[in-house]
Formats: C-alpha cells, sequence, structure tokens
C-alpha cells in the first residue's frame, strides 16, 4: 500500500517500560507495518528516509530505515552498503532525519534531526544527572519557505491536547533560534511550512496541527524561560542575534 512512514522516538527508563510502551503501539496500529527498537545508551543510530516505487500499487511512498551499531561511522557505512546491494530500492537517495552518536557516561552527546529540511540540532550535557538540559538550535536553510512550530501539552505518554498550540514560533527563510531547556518530556513539537512573510502568530486556523506530524519533544522552560522568549522576540523584529540571513 501507499503510506508514507513516520517515526516515533521516546526516551524510555528501562526495559520493562519499552515493552510496555511496544505492546500499546501494537496494540493502537494493529493493521500497520512497524518496526520497534531499543536503542541503548552505548549504541548509535542513524534513522533515513527515501522515496519507493510501489509498482503494483503504482504510486511512490516514503520508507524509515534504521541502522543501529558502535559508532555513527559503522551506521553511515551500513547505509551506504545497503543502498549498493539493491540500488533499485531508491527511487531517491537516503536522508538522513535522525542521528545520534553513544552516549559515554555524563559526557555531552549530540543529536541532529531533520524536519524536511528544517535542520535541528540538540547538544544534551550532563546527562543522567538531575540537572541534564539541552541546548537546542533550529535553523531554516530555504530561501522561500517559512516554518511555524507548535508546542503542545502532553500530560502523559500517549496524552496530547492538539488545540490551539500553547506556543508558535515562526522561522522566516534563513532564520534560526537558539534556546535551551530541561529534558524534552511535558511538550511534543509540530512543524508545517506556510509562505514567508506574514505575521502568522496573529492569524487563526491557518495550521491544521492534527494533520501535521509529532517532529520532537520539549520542556515546559521552553514555554516558560525568559531568554528563550527574548530570543523569539528578537527574531521575529529582524534583529542580528540570533538570525542568519
Amino acid at each position: 500500500m501507499c503510506r508514507d512512514y513516520t517515526m516515533i522516538h521516546e526516551k524510555l527508563n528501562d526495559k520493562s517500560e519499552f515493552e510496555k510502551r511496544r505492546k500499546e503501539l501494537m496494540l493502537k496500529h494493529p493493521n500497520s507495518f512497524m518496526t520497534v527498537k531499543l536503542i541503548q545508551p552505548n549504541q548509535a543510530v542513524i534513522v533515513y528516509e527515501f522515496q519507493k516505487e510501489e509498482k503494483v500499487w503504482n504510486c511512490v511512498k516514503k520508507v524509515l530505515t534504521i541502522k543501529v551499531g558502535k559508532d555513527l561511522e559503522y551506521c553511515k557505512n551500513s547505509m551506504d552498503a545497503s543502498v549498493k546491494s539493491n540500488p533499485k530500492l531508491y527511487y531517491t537517495k537516503p536522508n538522513s532525519i535522525f542521528e545520534r552518536n553513544i552516549i559515554s557516561g555524563n559526557k555531552n552527546y549530540e543529536v541532529l534531526e531533520n524536519w524536511d529540511g528544517i535542520e535541528v540540532k540538540y547538544i544534551f550535557a550532563k546527562p543522567g544527572t538531575p540537572d541534564e538540559f539541552a541546548a537546542i538550535q533550529i535553523k531554516n536553510p530555504f530561501k522561500d519557505k517559512a516554518a511555524i512550530i507548535g508546542a503542545f501539552k502532553k500530560s502523559g505518554m500517549n496524552q496530547i491536547n492538539l488545540g490551539k498550540p500553547v506556543k508558535e514560533i515562526t522561522l522566516e527563510p534563513g532564520m534560526f533560534v537558539n534556546f535551551s531547556l530541561k529534558i524534552p518530556d511535558n511538550y511534543i513539537l509540530k512543524m508545517e511550512f506556510v509562505k514567508p512573510g506574514k505575521t502568522h502568530e496573529k492569524e487563526t486556523g491557518l495550521i491544521d496541527w492534527t494533520k501535521a506530524y509529532i517532529r520532537s519533544q520539549v520542556s515546559k522552560d521552553f514555554l516558560n524561560n525568559k531568554s528563550i522568549q527574548d530570543s523569539i522576540n528578537k527574531l521575529r523584529r529582524g534583529a542580528p542575534t540570533g538570525v542568519r540571513g
């Protein structure tokens, strides 16, 4: 069938919590083909997407594949080997949408994400401690697209309020925003593209958030931290700090 794949990634405490969550997903999507993996801290991971032609259904769909290994180089080599071994499977070149290297003790580590071209970089500091936090940069490299990022309250593992977002950020072409937050586990981020040059935050009904993919998770600090709000305000005014044209 011609259904695009999507990705859900969550931070879990242990294997038993993983098994519980895996069963919940299987029950919720009984007719879907899915791969559910537990990635350990000592494993690197890459998730990449590509277009696959389905001749039986006469369509092209987006497919996601995951590679896990001892480091990112191993994962990338494994991805390249898969393409070389079966090139006809790939209607387009693979594009990495999620990368995370191994987590070693309390050392900082990076996670890279790609939201349909919007570049997201996390630097996690003090992992495994009560003071763990993430420094995050979201960048819009496009010249002809603006992006609206919506934050939605998450009250539980599966409970998300998909009414009006509690916060929206507009990234005009060439702009980026930086902010820091505690471990992201209380809110989720969604993102949609719009035409640039509008005051999006004052428009209502512009985005149908129920149809937008979940892109990531954030904490309540994203909504309450004054330095984050200052950064967003500077971005909207076009100030040079935090903005690149």
